[in-house]
């Protein structure tokens, strides 16, 4: 009984982490899809909290979408100063934290 309530207890402490970093509810953490007439399939970059361009017969193909702006490579989009991955680390971090502890629980019990 005691490696049951350690494995419960690890994992609602889990899932305080994640409902606290904001992740319990991804589909409103993602901005909504840009509306450019000229790029017709946008893909959304989880890890960097952007869109791509993924319109082969567009002038933007390969391109990402933040904020508002569009930026030609990745490297112009870390450069931007309107650009901020703090949130998008902080939340994956957070994320891959509660994972890590209930694996752990799980192996010990």
């Amino acid at each position: 009984m005691n490696k049951t309530k350690k494995l419960i207890a690890g994992v609602s402490s889990a899932s305080v982490a994640v409902m606290l970093s904001g992740c319990n509810d991804q589909a409103q953490d993602i901005p909504p899809e840009p509306t450019d007439t000229e790029c017709q399939d946008w893909e959304w970059d989880e890890d960097d909290g952007v869109y791509e361009c993924d319109d082969t017969g567009s002038r933007y193909f390969g391109h990402y979408y933040h904020g508002g702006s569009y930026y030609k490579g990745k490297n112009s989009l870390l450069k931007s100063s309107a650009y901020n991955p703090t949130k998008v680390v902080r939340v994956s971090k957070a994320v891959d934290l509660a994972s890590e502890e209930v694996k752990d629980l799980a192996d010990k019990s």
